[in-house]
Protein backbone atom coordinates (compact mmCIF):
# COMPACT_ATOMS: atom_id res chain seq x y z
CA UNK A 1 0.00 0.00 0.00
CA UNK A 2 1.10 3.54 -0.74
CA UNK A 3 1.81 6.08 2.00
CA UNK A 4 -1.26 8.04 0.91
CA UNK A 5 -3.55 5.05 1.55
CA UNK A 6 -6.20 5.88 4.17
CA UNK A 7 -7.13 3.15 6.63
CA UNK A 8 -8.99 2.71 9.91
CA UNK A 9 -9.59 -0.14 12.34
CA UNK A 10 -12.83 -1.94 11.49
CA UNK A 11 -15.76 -1.20 13.81
CA UNK A 12 -16.05 -4.75 15.11
CA UNK A 13 -12.52 -4.80 16.58
CA UNK A 14 -11.26 -3.47 19.90
CA UNK A 15 -7.76 -3.50 21.40
CA UNK A 16 -6.94 -4.01 25.08
CA UNK A 17 -3.76 -4.75 26.99
CA UNK A 18 -3.02 -7.40 29.62
CA UNK A 19 0.37 -6.73 31.15
CA UNK A 20 2.86 -7.13 28.31
CA UNK A 21 0.29 -8.65 25.93
CA UNK A 22 -1.83 -6.70 23.46
CA UNK A 23 -5.11 -8.35 22.45
CA UNK A 24 -7.41 -7.76 19.49
CA UNK A 25 -11.01 -8.50 20.46
CA UNK A 26 -13.70 -9.31 17.89
CA UNK A 27 -16.99 -7.88 19.18
CA UNK A 28 -19.13 -9.77 16.66
CA UNK A 29 -17.56 -13.17 17.32
CA UNK A 30 -17.18 -12.48 21.06
CA UNK A 31 -13.61 -13.73 21.19
CA UNK A 32 -10.02 -12.59 21.35
CA UNK A 33 -8.85 -12.94 17.77
CA UNK A 34 -5.18 -12.13 18.22
CA UNK A 35 -2.56 -11.74 20.95
CA UNK A 36 0.97 -10.42 20.62
CA UNK A 37 3.75 -9.10 22.83
CA UNK A 38 3.80 -5.38 23.66
CA UNK A 39 6.05 -4.55 26.60
CA UNK A 40 5.25 -0.82 26.66
CA UNK A 41 2.16 0.22 28.64
CA UNK A 42 -0.34 1.91 26.31
CA UNK A 43 -3.51 3.91 26.93
CA UNK A 44 -5.73 1.57 24.91
CA UNK A 45 -8.80 3.79 25.31
CA UNK A 46 -7.02 6.62 23.48
CA UNK A 47 -5.43 4.14 21.06
CA UNK A 48 -8.79 2.66 20.02
CA UNK A 49 -10.26 6.10 19.46
CA UNK A 50 -7.26 7.02 17.32
CA UNK A 51 -7.30 3.85 15.22
CA UNK A 52 -11.05 4.15 14.63
CA UNK A 53 -10.39 7.46 12.87
CA UNK A 54 -9.19 7.55 9.23
CA UNK A 55 -5.45 8.12 8.86
CA UNK A 56 -2.91 7.80 6.08
CA UNK A 57 -0.18 5.20 6.35
CA UNK A 58 2.27 8.10 6.32
CA UNK A 59 0.69 9.52 9.50
CA UNK A 60 0.54 6.14 11.20
CA UNK A 61 4.20 5.43 10.48
CA UNK A 62 5.12 8.49 12.53
CA UNK A 63 3.39 7.15 15.65
CA UNK A 64 5.25 5.37 18.47
CA UNK A 65 3.13 2.24 18.12
CA UNK A 66 3.91 1.71 14.42
CA UNK A 67 6.54 -0.91 15.32
CA UNK A 68 3.77 -3.41 16.03
CA UNK A 69 0.86 -1.75 14.18
CA UNK A 70 2.81 -1.99 10.92
CA UNK A 71 3.01 -5.75 11.38
CA UNK A 72 -0.76 -5.93 11.84
CA UNK A 73 -1.39 -3.81 8.75
CA UNK A 74 0.88 -5.99 6.61
CA UNK A 75 -0.19 -9.40 7.92
CA UNK A 76 -3.81 -8.99 9.00
CA UNK A 77 -5.53 -6.96 6.29
CA UNK A 78 -9.00 -7.96 7.51
CA UNK A 79 -8.55 -5.91 10.70
CA UNK A 80 -8.53 -2.67 8.72
CA UNK A 81 -10.80 -0.89 6.29
CA UNK A 82 -9.37 1.05 3.34
CA UNK A 83 -11.17 4.33 2.69
CA UNK A 84 -11.25 6.64 -0.29
CA UNK A 85 -11.46 10.43 -0.09
CA UNK A 86 -15.23 10.68 -0.51
CA UNK A 87 -15.71 8.33 2.47
CA UNK A 88 -14.02 10.75 4.85
CA UNK A 89 -16.93 13.15 5.31
CA UNK A 90 -19.35 10.30 6.05
CA UNK A 91 -16.89 8.63 8.43
CA UNK A 92 -16.18 11.88 10.25
CA UNK A 93 -19.90 12.49 10.77
CA UNK A 94 -20.36 8.97 12.11
CA UNK A 95 -17.51 9.39 14.58
CA UNK A 96 -18.86 12.72 15.81
CA UNK A 97 -22.28 11.16 16.37
CA UNK A 98 -20.69 8.27 18.26
CA UNK A 99 -18.87 10.74 20.48
CA UNK A 100 -22.14 12.47 21.33
CA UNK A 101 -24.02 9.27 22.11
CA UNK A 102 -20.96 7.54 23.61
CA UNK A 103 -22.79 4.24 23.96
CA UNK A 104 -19.62 2.21 23.53
CA UNK A 105 -17.67 4.25 26.02
CA UNK A 106 -19.88 4.12 29.09
CA UNK A 107 -21.62 0.99 30.30
CA UNK A 108 -24.24 3.05 32.14
CA UNK A 109 -25.58 4.25 28.78
CA UNK A 110 -25.72 0.80 27.21
CA UNK A 111 -28.93 -1.16 26.89
CA UNK A 112 -28.38 -4.47 28.63
CA UNK A 113 -30.68 -7.40 27.91
CA UNK A 114 -31.90 -8.38 31.39
CA UNK A 115 -32.44 -12.04 30.57
CA UNK A 116 -30.57 -14.53 32.73
CA UNK A 117 -32.70 -17.57 31.87
CA UNK A 118 -29.71 -19.42 30.40
CA UNK A 119 -27.31 -18.54 33.25
CA UNK A 120 -26.58 -20.15 36.62
CA UNK A 121 -25.43 -18.21 39.68
CA UNK A 122 -23.15 -20.15 42.04
CA UNK A 123 -22.68 -18.81 45.59
CA UNK A 124 -19.69 -20.32 47.37
CA UNK A 125 -20.73 -21.03 50.94
CA UNK A 126 -23.90 -20.51 53.00
CA UNK A 127 -22.89 -17.21 54.60
CA UNK A 128 -25.49 -14.57 55.41
CA UNK A 129 -23.91 -12.42 52.68
CA UNK A 130 -24.55 -15.11 50.07
CA UNK A 131 -28.11 -15.53 51.34
CA UNK A 132 -28.59 -11.76 50.94
CA UNK A 133 -27.21 -11.96 47.39
CA UNK A 134 -29.63 -14.78 46.54
CA UNK A 135 -32.51 -12.66 47.85
CA UNK A 136 -31.31 -9.57 45.96
CA UNK A 137 -31.17 -11.37 42.59
CA UNK A 138 -34.52 -13.12 43.00
CA UNK A 139 -35.97 -10.76 40.38
CA UNK A 140 -33.29 -11.75 37.86
CA UNK A 141 -34.63 -14.86 36.14
CA UNK A 142 -31.62 -17.13 36.62
CA UNK A 143 -31.93 -20.68 35.31
CA UNK A 144 -30.71 -21.80 38.71
CA UNK A 145 -29.11 -20.47 41.89
CA UNK A 146 -26.72 -22.93 43.51
CA UNK A 147 -25.23 -22.67 46.99
CA UNK A 148 -22.02 -24.60 47.65
CA UNK A 149 -22.25 -26.33 51.03
CA UNK A 150 -19.02 -26.18 53.05
CA UNK A 151 -20.54 -27.93 56.10
CA UNK A 152 -21.08 -24.60 57.89
CA UNK A 153 -22.95 -24.09 61.15
CA UNK A 154 -24.99 -21.01 62.06
CA UNK A 155 -22.87 -18.73 64.25
CA UNK A 156 -23.77 -15.72 66.39
CA UNK A 157 -22.97 -13.28 63.56
CA UNK A 158 -25.55 -15.00 61.34
CA UNK A 159 -28.46 -14.83 63.80
CA UNK A 160 -31.27 -12.31 63.22
CA UNK A 161 -29.50 -10.40 60.47
CA UNK A 162 -31.30 -8.40 57.76
CA UNK A 163 -32.37 -11.51 55.84
CA UNK A 164 -34.09 -12.96 58.91
CA UNK A 165 -33.36 -16.52 57.79
CA UNK A 166 -31.13 -17.66 60.63
CA UNK A 167 -33.08 -17.53 63.95
CA UNK A 168 -32.04 -17.78 67.61
CA UNK A 169 -32.98 -21.44 67.73
CA UNK A 170 -30.70 -22.14 64.74
CA UNK A 171 -27.45 -21.40 66.59
CA UNK A 172 -24.80 -24.05 65.77
CA UNK A 173 -27.24 -25.94 63.55
CA UNK A 174 -26.50 -26.99 59.96
CA UNK A 175 -26.92 -24.04 57.58
CA UNK A 176 -27.76 -26.47 54.79
CA UNK A 177 -30.78 -27.82 56.68
CA UNK A 178 -31.88 -24.31 57.68
CA UNK A 179 -31.79 -23.04 54.09
CA UNK A 180 -33.51 -26.13 52.70
CA UNK A 181 -36.34 -25.62 55.20
CA UNK A 182 -36.56 -21.88 54.52
CA UNK A 183 -36.69 -22.11 50.73
CA UNK A 184 -39.03 -25.09 50.94
CA UNK A 185 -41.52 -22.98 52.90
CA UNK A 186 -41.09 -20.12 50.41
CA UNK A 187 -41.49 -22.56 47.51
CA UNK A 188 -38.46 -21.06 45.86
CA UNK A 189 -36.30 -23.31 43.75
CA UNK A 190 -32.66 -23.19 44.79
CA UNK A 191 -30.04 -25.92 44.86
CA UNK A 192 -27.47 -26.75 47.52
CA UNK A 193 -24.48 -28.68 46.23
CA UNK A 194 -21.96 -30.30 48.55
CA UNK A 195 -18.38 -29.14 48.10
CA UNK A 196 -17.29 -32.64 47.10
CA UNK A 197 -19.68 -32.54 44.13
CA UNK A 198 -18.24 -29.34 42.62
CA UNK A 199 -17.01 -31.27 39.58
CA UNK A 200 -20.63 -31.44 38.39
CA UNK A 201 -20.35 -27.73 37.55
CA UNK A 202 -17.28 -28.17 35.35
CA UNK A 203 -19.29 -28.86 32.19
CA UNK A 204 -22.19 -26.54 32.96
CA UNK A 205 -22.12 -23.53 30.65
CA UNK A 206 -22.79 -19.91 31.61
CA UNK A 207 -21.92 -20.26 35.30
CA UNK A 208 -21.03 -17.20 37.35
CA UNK A 209 -19.35 -17.78 40.73
CA UNK A 210 -19.53 -15.36 43.66
CA UNK A 211 -16.74 -16.15 46.13
CA UNK A 212 -16.45 -14.27 49.41
CA UNK A 213 -13.21 -14.65 51.34
CA UNK A 214 -15.02 -15.12 54.63
CA UNK A 215 -12.25 -16.74 56.70
CA UNK A 216 -11.37 -19.04 53.80
CA UNK A 217 -7.86 -20.42 53.85
CA UNK A 218 -5.40 -19.33 51.21
CA UNK A 219 -5.34 -22.90 49.90
CA UNK A 220 -9.13 -22.96 49.52
CA UNK A 221 -9.20 -19.63 47.70
CA UNK A 222 -6.48 -20.72 45.28
CA UNK A 223 -8.25 -24.06 44.78
CA UNK A 224 -11.46 -22.27 43.77
CA UNK A 225 -9.44 -19.95 41.54
CA UNK A 226 -7.91 -22.99 39.85
CA UNK A 227 -11.36 -24.49 39.27
CA UNK A 228 -12.54 -21.26 37.64
CA UNK A 229 -9.52 -20.86 35.35
CA UNK A 230 -9.16 -24.55 34.48
CA UNK A 231 -12.81 -24.87 33.41
CA UNK A 232 -12.96 -21.34 31.93
CA UNK A 233 -15.68 -20.09 34.26
CA UNK A 234 -16.33 -16.54 35.49
CA UNK A 235 -16.00 -15.52 39.15
CA UNK A 236 -15.90 -12.42 41.31
CA UNK A 237 -13.80 -12.55 44.49
CA UNK A 238 -14.30 -10.12 47.36
CA UNK A 239 -13.54 -9.67 51.06
CA UNK A 240 -14.81 -7.38 53.81
CA UNK A 241 -11.83 -6.30 55.90
CA UNK A 242 -11.54 -4.11 58.99
CA UNK A 243 -10.41 -1.06 57.01
CA UNK A 244 -11.91 -1.64 53.57
CA UNK A 245 -14.00 -3.68 51.16
CA UNK A 246 -11.82 -5.46 48.61
CA UNK A 247 -13.89 -6.14 45.48
CA UNK A 248 -12.24 -8.12 42.71
CA UNK A 249 -10.60 -9.40 40.75
CA UNK A 250 -13.26 -10.46 38.29
CA UNK A 251 -11.72 -13.65 36.91
CA UNK A 252 -12.64 -14.80 33.42
CA UNK A 253 -10.89 -18.13 33.02
CA UNK A 254 -8.02 -17.86 30.55
CA UNK A 255 -8.73 -14.21 29.72
CA UNK A 256 -7.92 -12.10 32.78
CA UNK A 257 -5.75 -11.78 35.88
CA UNK A 258 -6.53 -14.39 38.53
CA UNK A 259 -5.58 -15.02 42.17
CA UNK A 260 -2.69 -17.24 41.14
CA UNK A 261 -1.27 -14.32 39.15
CA UNK A 262 -1.37 -12.28 42.37
CA UNK A 263 0.41 -15.07 44.22
CA UNK A 264 3.15 -15.29 41.56
CA UNK A 265 3.65 -11.53 41.73
CA UNK A 266 3.81 -11.51 45.54
CA UNK A 267 0.55 -9.55 45.84
CA UNK A 268 -1.86 -12.13 47.24
CA UNK A 269 -1.23 -11.25 50.89
CA UNK A 270 -1.56 -7.54 50.12
CA UNK A 271 -5.19 -7.96 49.07
CA UNK A 272 -6.41 -11.16 50.72
CA UNK A 273 -3.98 -11.74 53.57
CA UNK A 274 -5.95 -9.76 56.15
CA UNK A 275 -8.62 -10.93 58.56
CA UNK A 276 -12.24 -10.92 57.39
CA UNK A 277 -15.03 -9.14 59.26
CA UNK A 278 -18.81 -9.44 58.77
CA UNK A 279 -20.32 -7.22 56.09
CA UNK A 280 -22.21 -4.49 57.95
CA UNK A 281 -25.57 -3.16 56.79
CA UNK A 282 -24.16 -0.04 55.11
CA UNK A 283 -21.63 -1.94 53.05
CA UNK A 284 -24.07 -4.74 52.30
CA UNK A 285 -26.15 -2.43 50.12
CA UNK A 286 -23.04 -1.20 48.33
CA UNK A 287 -21.78 -4.76 47.89
CA UNK A 288 -25.12 -5.93 46.49
CA UNK A 289 -25.09 -3.02 44.05
CA UNK A 290 -21.56 -3.87 42.88
CA UNK A 291 -22.41 -7.55 42.47
CA UNK A 292 -25.69 -6.98 40.62
CA UNK A 293 -24.02 -4.43 38.37
CA UNK A 294 -21.22 -6.88 37.57
CA UNK A 295 -23.72 -9.66 36.86
CA UNK A 296 -25.38 -7.47 34.23
CA UNK A 297 -22.15 -6.92 32.30
CA UNK A 298 -20.45 -10.30 32.27
CA UNK A 299 -22.86 -12.08 29.99
CA UNK A 300 -21.26 -13.18 26.73
CA UNK A 301 -23.06 -10.62 24.58
CA UNK A 302 -21.86 -7.79 26.81
CA UNK A 303 -18.20 -8.74 27.12
CA UNK A 304 -17.10 -5.76 25.02
CA UNK A 305 -18.80 -3.39 27.43
CA UNK A 306 -17.03 -5.14 30.26
CA UNK A 307 -13.63 -4.70 28.64
CA UNK A 308 -14.21 -1.02 28.06
CA UNK A 309 -15.70 -0.20 31.44
CA UNK A 310 -13.35 1.03 34.17
CA UNK A 311 -16.03 0.31 36.78
CA UNK A 312 -15.78 -3.45 36.25
CA UNK A 313 -12.91 -5.09 38.22
CA UNK A 314 -11.39 -7.06 35.36
CA UNK A 315 -7.60 -6.86 35.72
CA UNK A 316 -8.30 -4.49 38.62
CA UNK A 317 -9.12 -4.64 42.32
CA UNK A 318 -11.46 -2.09 43.90
CA UNK A 319 -10.80 -0.88 47.44
CA UNK A 320 -13.53 1.03 49.30
CA UNK A 321 -12.56 2.59 52.62
CA UNK A 322 -15.01 1.73 55.43
CA UNK A 323 -14.55 5.05 57.22
CA UNK A 324 -14.61 7.55 54.36
CA UNK A 325 -16.53 5.43 51.79
CA UNK A 326 -14.02 6.60 49.19
CA UNK A 327 -13.01 4.13 46.54
CA UNK A 328 -9.91 3.53 44.47
CA UNK A 329 -8.61 0.73 42.30
CA UNK A 330 -5.31 -0.93 41.52
CA UNK A 331 -4.38 -2.37 38.14
CA UNK A 332 -3.20 -5.97 38.40
CA UNK A 333 -1.45 -7.89 35.65
CA UNK A 334 -1.33 -11.47 34.47
CA UNK A 335 1.78 -13.50 35.15
CA UNK A 336 3.44 -15.26 32.22
CA UNK A 337 4.15 -18.32 34.38
CA UNK A 338 0.62 -18.62 35.75
CA UNK A 339 -1.38 -21.70 34.80
CA UNK A 340 -4.22 -19.48 33.55
CA UNK A 341 -1.84 -18.02 30.94
CA UNK A 342 -0.06 -21.25 30.03
CA UNK A 343 -3.38 -23.04 29.49
CA UNK A 344 -4.56 -20.57 26.84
Amino acid sequence: MELSTIIKLRNNYFLFQEGSTMCVYDKEANLVKLKFSCAKAIDTYALNKELMMPHTLHWLQLQSYWSWLGVLVNRYHDLFEILISRDLKRERARLELSEIIARESYAENAEVLMDFSESTLVLYGLSRTNVAIAEAVSDMNYRNIIFINREELAEAEDIEDETGIYKDQDLLKSKKEILQRYYGQKRREISILDLGDMKKLAKMDKCFFVIENNELSKEELLSMNQFVTEHRKVAIFFQMQQEQLVFGPLVIGGESTCLECLEHNGLFEQYFGRKSVPVDSVFRYMLLFLIKRTLCYVKEDDLFILLGDVQIPMNKIFKINRLTMRGEFDYIYRDAECNCTIAV
